[in-house]
C-alpha cells in the first residue's frame, strides 16, 4: 500500500505542477492583451492631445504674428533681419510633430 501511495503523491504533485504552469501561462496571455488594449488607450489619447496642442500653437502663432509683423516693422534694419531670422528658425522647429508646413509626422 505505501507504494501506490507514493505514486498517488507523485501524479497529484506532477498535476499540480502542471495546473500551476498553466495558469502562469493564461496570466501572462492575459497581461499582453491588458498590455495591447492599454497601448491602444494611450496611443488614442496621445493623438488627441497632440492635435489640440497643434490646434493652440496654430492659435497663438496667428494671435502673435501680426505683433510681430508691427515690432519687425519698428526695428532698424539689421535688428529687423535677426528678427526674422529668428521667426523662420522657431515655425521650423517641430512642435509634438508639426513641421513648419504644419504638416503631422506619423508615428511608426
Amino acid at each position: 500500500m505505501p507504494a501506490t501511495t507514493s505514486v498517488d503523491l507523485t501524479k497529484t504533485l506532477k498535476d499540480a505542477a502542471y495546473v500551476t504552469v498553466g495558469l502562469g501561462v493564461l496570466a501572462v496571455q492575459q497581461a499582453q492583451v491588458r498590455r495591447r488594449e492599454l497601448t491602444k488607450q494611450v496611443e488614442s489619447q496621445l493623438s488627441g492631445t497632440t492635435e489640440h496642442l497643434q490646434k493652440v500653437a496654430r492659435q497663438v502663432e496667428e494671435r502673435v504674428s501680426p505683433l510681430f509683423d508691427q515690432i519687425e516693422v519698428a526695428l532698424p534694419g539689421a535688428a529687423r533681419d535677426l528678427v526674422k531670422q529668428a521667426r523662420t528658425a522657431a515655425r521650423d522647429v517641430p512642435l509634438l510633430g508639426r513641421s513648419s508646413r504644419g504638416s503631422a509626422r506619423t508615428a511608426a
